[in-house]
């Protein structure tokens, strides 16, 4: 927490910061690297190269899957759905170009529920909803118009989502597959398109 009389306010640490010479600067970024993982997480996926990028949003992926699994056996209670989401939304901040990486996140959170009530069997309304939650806003990103290349690069595994799911109850199957069939027909060419 702040003592009393700092600065908590964006413009009011602004300020502090361009105060700062270089090297102060640079300790207090490492001091923030150091006071969390998830700082941790930003700043590593943040400054990553475009060849450490992908270690990088691997990291996020594995925590998406330890969400769900967090031990290895068989869980002992629901996924931390919360958690999950979180992680997902760290990566935006982390990458906010980073469209490809963020719409993969976002399907390997509702890849990884699909297995996990597959496995285990049905779960509730609230674990539904989620899922389906964040493959409604997976579809809106990859319906805009820069994301033809993304959606091709997860198309397979779209569909592998649609099928894996046609079997589950509590509607889940029914809403994967109307939601993404728009998808699905706004980036394939019509037959006789050639």
């Amino acid at each position: 927490m702040p003592t009393a009389g700092a600065p908590t306010r964006w413009s009011d640490l602004k300020k502090k910061l361009v105060e700062l010479d270089r090297s102060a600067l640079v300790a207090l970024i490492k001091d923030l690297h150091d006071a969390s993982k998830t700082n941790q997480a930003f700043l590593a996926s943040r400054l990553a190269s475009p060849l450490e990028a992908e270690g990088a949003l691997e990291s996020y992926r594995e925590r998406v899957v330890k969400a769900f699994y967090p031990g290895r056996g068989i869980p002992t209670q629901l996924p931390r759905l919360s958690v999950g989401r979180t992680v997902l939304r760290e990566y935006k901040r982390a990458r906010p170009d980073d469209l490809y990486g963020l719409a993969d996140l976002m399907l390997t959170y509702v890849e990884t529920g699909t297995r996990f009530t597959n496995e285990f069997g049905d779960i509730d309304d609230a674990f539904y909803s989620s899922l389906v939650s964040v493959l409604r806003d997976l579809t809106n990103l990859l319906a805009e118009p820069t994301a033809r290349a993304a959606y091709h690069r997860l198309q397979y595994r779209i569909a592998t989502l649609v099928v894996e799911t046609g079997h589950i109850g509590w509607g889940y199957g029914d809403d994967v597959a109307d939601i993404v069939l728009p998808l699905q027909q706004l980036w394939t060419p019509p037959d006789d398109a050639e």
